[in-house]
């Protein structure tokens, strides 16, 4: 039965509190109208609820995935600082070689001119 269906067989019935009995009934309406009300705003804030948590998820890989990259790029920076140390300390050791080289030569040149000097001429 309907609210209206109600009160009419409540105003024909004789019950003691009959304003009260219509009065709760009243509030019953009305509390079922905001628990619907009520229900209808939770699963709304549920689903907004799980779709930040999916965003918050987004975000954090996000994040992870940026500091790998920087960690990444800190190791490539690392490494080419490593290589180019090791370039330098190459060519500091080819540059010695070279001048070993040419000391040794120049030594050798010297002690021909030496041994020429010395011995007797023909």
């Amino acid at each position: 039965m309907g609210l209206i269906d109600d009160v009419e067989v409540l105003k024909k019935t004789d019950i003691f509190d009959r304003d009260g009995v219509l009065q709760r009934k009243g509030m019953m309406a009305q509390m079922r109208a905001q628990m619907q009300s009520m229900e209808g705003t939770i699963k709304q804030l549920q689903r907004d609820n799980e779709q930040l948590h999916d965003e918050s998820r987004q975000k954090a890989i996000e994040v992870e995935r940026a500091q790998a990259d920087r960690n990444l790029a800190a190791k490539q920076l690392q490494l080419q600082a490593e290589y180019d140390k090791r370039m330098l300390d190459l060519e500091n050791a080819i540059d010695e070689l070279r001048l070993t080289q040419k000391e040794v030569k120049m030594e050798a040149k010297i002690d021909k001119a030496k041994k020429a000097s010395k011995s007797p001429s023909k």
